[in-house]
């Protein structure tokens, strides 16, 4: 006898616990195909589970990039922005010139966002034919294109009549050469940051406080204070305060923790003097439950929860176009990003317009793949960025620097780079199986032979690393794995779902599919994701899930977003967010589902369509267990109208149990989406339902994934016990 499953059933289900599925007695099963037809069941899916192979064990997994604020503002903790004054010095051309100090008149702090100077513009901004993919695509709908505006924001703000100096006369250490003065001579004033769109404190929590303070003069013999203020965005309220006495004229570190008296997410620091003048560098501000500098976690908690829901198998780091920088000069470089957090010189994100303090560090990155319990992937520079190339004759000293980033991570705490990371508090080595070696650099001068250079210099001192490639290299040089990136609209995603049937399984040539998603700037109703682009995805995930023997990775891009970020917001993003609260959208579900649902092996999955309205059936099934008894089968309806499916299991190794699970992904409409004011409303639904059995009917609702889980029956699973 054949059963039916619906959603809305399915949803009762939920609610109530269980329930019994509907018998149709006047269908006889679904081995005719024309009858089925003739009954109104638009597809038929079915299911092999003699014919197996095996899941990649690290398919799914979440690709970081330090844009849209990902990491300052963003998953990083730090409350203060440009805590060190760098990114104001940058924006200011002042960082990197002959002058040794810069008095900010009022115009570097007008509007809301700060504008490069002159001599900056030039090597700020990308030329858009140099851009590839995506990057370019982001330049062409972003705000700053006219060579001014930056995403950084402003967060520094004189009090008051208080004159402010960038200074380097006084440098804390030498990769900390700048310094704010502050000279309060007709009364009280200072300086105020305003973080990250505000500082959001909460009523009754600790924050811990860190700042360097010293002398503007070799005087001691004036009195001088300095107060620290949590307060409300004009300073009519304070949250919470410490003064500080005994200035010294030397560098010193000051703390504190200050519990916060009231809830507010627009607040702000103030450093205040009543007079004098003071000199002031690393101004940090943590909550409390991060700690403070060397924290196991200095990750902000609602995001570090949210990623570690999508259940993630492995993490690339730290970015794409972030690692290569629009010129050589500011894309990442591992070295400067550890050690001592106050000796980190900090640079500017010339891809993604803001200020980098690095206080996401190589040594962050491996805390959060301990956080998450992920397989990290890390992405190295090979001498190539958006607008330049360095010759292989000159890469010699980037190539060491990999091989001693790996040391770093695996390298034991005698070696030089491992004693380093045991300093910094963890002695214990990382493991590290996977290098990327670049990113999107096929095509660019220098590309095959620098990655010729790297490629054989970390095989002959560690064999058994995986190197990653920008694509499959062919005749021109070995492949381990490539990286495959896909942006594109919400159909084409959909029937994107065979890209991968026609790749052939050949070990030296896997598929890291290391960026995809749905982007749109046409459709205005999915700035932020919408059940549409998500249930593509999830079609789209049922092709790499049935060629896992080819893909062996999988994430979608980009992992984070600010909302409040300024210039190149990508349409969709996994996470969103801004100082105080955090939310997924719908493709966020769709990963979590997969993930939690990926299995060991892949049950061969057939659909045939049976009806003219079949336009957009997709279908996966994994094996929860190497023995298959335990299946989770992914049923994907990328249509505007429900539609009713024949689900016949085969060659099951135990009969199903009755009682199965039942989770669904779907919306009102195709826009439905979250957001702050309604985070869960596209959200999966799960519950119990009766009457599972090898051959039943199921109704998808429109744009949906429904996930189906089934179990043996009691008496099959002691059977197999005693076997």
């Amino acid at each position: 006898m054949t059963s039916s499953i619906s959603f809305f059933l399915a949803l009762f289900c939920a609610v109530l616990g269980g329930c019994t599925a509907r018998d149709l007695p006047t269908r006889s099963g679904i081995e005719a195909q024309s009858n089925l037809a003739d009954s109104g069941l638009n597809a038929k899916i079915t299911v092999d589970v003699s014919k197996t192979h095996a899941v990649a064990p690290n398919l799914w997994g979440i690709f970081f990039e330090e844009i849209q604020h990902a990491g300052e503002g963003g998953l990083y903790a730090e409350l203060v922005q440009d805590r060190s004054f760098s990114g104001l010095a940058y924006t200011q051309a002042f960082l990197d010139s002959d002058e040794t100090e810069l008095v900010l008149n009022s115009g570097a702090f007008e509007g809301s966002h700060l504008r490069l100077a002159p001599a900056m513009q030039s090597n700020a901004l990308p030329i858009n034919a140099g851009l590839h993919g995506v990057a370019k695509q982001l330049y062409e709908h972003n705000t700053f294109q006219d060579g001014a505006e930056t995403s950084q924001p402003v967060s520094w703000r004189p009090l008051g009549n208080t004159r402010l100096t960038l200074t380097k006369q006084h440098p804390l250490n030498g990769g900390n050469r700048i310094a704010m003065r502050l000279d309060a001579e007709e009364g009280a004033g200072g300086i105020i940051n305003t973080g990250f769109w505000g500082i959001s404190v909460e009523a009754g929590a600790q924050y811990e406080l860190s700042l360097y303070l010293r002398r503007a003069d070799n005087s001691s013999n004036s009195e001088l204070t300095v107060k620290v203020e949590l307060e409300s965005s004009h300073g009519s309220h304070s949250y919470a305060n410490v003064t500080f006495g005994d200035i010294s004229t030397d560098w010193r570190r000051y703390t504190a923790t200050l519990t916060a008296r009231a809830t507010d997410s627009t607040a702000r620091l103030a450093v205040k003097l009543q007079r004098g003048a003071v000199l002031v560098d690393m101004v940090s501000l943590f909550p409390a439950q991060n700690g403070v500098e060397g924290s196991i976690s200095p990750f902000r908690s609602d995001i570090l929860s949210l990623l570690k829901g999508l259940k993630p198998r492995f993490l690339r780091f730290p970015g794409g176009c972030y690692v290569e920088g629009v010129v050589m000069a500011n894309g990442f470089y591992w070295k400067p990003s550890v050690g001592p957090l106050d000796q980190r010189p900090g640079h500017w994100n010339g891809m993604w317009q803001y200020w980098s303090t690095d206080g996401l560090g190589l040594y962050e990155y491996m805390l959060l793949n301990e956080e998450l319990g992920t397989e990290p992937i890390w992405i190295i520079n090979n001498g190539l960025s958006h607008q330049e190339s360095v010759p292989t004759a000159q890469i010699q000293g980037m190539v060491q620097d990999a091989l001693d980033s790996i040391e770093f991570i695996t390298g034991d705490a005698e070696t030089q780079w491992g004693r380093l990371r045991a300093e910094m508090g963890h002695p214990e080595p990382w493991s590290l199986t996977y290098i990327g070696i670049g990113n999107e650099d096929c095509g660019k001068p220098f590309y095959t032979t620098n990655y010729l250079a790297f490629f054989y210099a970390i095989k002959q001192r560690y064999p058994d690393m995986q190197l990653i490639a920008n694509c499959n290299m062919g005749q021109e040089a070995p492949t381990e794995m490539w990286d495959w990136h896909w942006y594109t609209d919400p159909d084409s995603m959909f029937n994107g779902r065979y890209t991968f049937d026609s790749m052939s399984v050949v070990k030296d040539s896997y598929v890291f599919a290391s960026e995809y998603a749905v982007f749109d700037w046409g459709i205005s109703t999915i700035p932020r994701g919408n059940i549409q682009g998500a249930i593509a995805e999830a079609a789209f995930m049922t092709g790499m899930e049935r060629n896992s023997e080819v893909v062996q990775l999988a994430a979608y891009a980009p992992l984070l977003a600010n909302v409040n970020h300024k210039g190149a917001l990508c349409p969709t993003n996994l996470v969103i967010y801004d100082n105080s609260r955090a939310f997924g959208n719908p493709s966020y579900h769709v990963q979590a589902l997969f993930a939690e649902h990926q299995g060991l092996r892949y049950a061969q999955t057939q659909i045939d369509s049976l009806s003219a309205r079949d336009n957009g059936v997709a279908a996966s099934v994994t094996c929860q267990d190497n023995a298959c008894t335990r299946l989770s089968i992914k049923l994907v309806n990328y249509a505007q109208f429900t539609q009713t499916i024949a689900l016949r299991i085969q060659n099951s190794p135990v009969p199903i149990s009755n009682l199965g699970n039942i989770t669904v992904l779907t919306g009102v409409d195709y826009r439905s989406t979250n957001s702050f004011e309604d985070p869960y409303n596209v959200y999966p639904r799960s519950g119990s339902f009766k009457d599972m059995s090898a051959e039943i009917e199921v109704e998808l609702s429109a744009f949906s994934i429904t996930v189906l889980s089934t179990a043996p029956g009691t008496d099959d699973l002691l059977a197999l016990s005693n076997a």
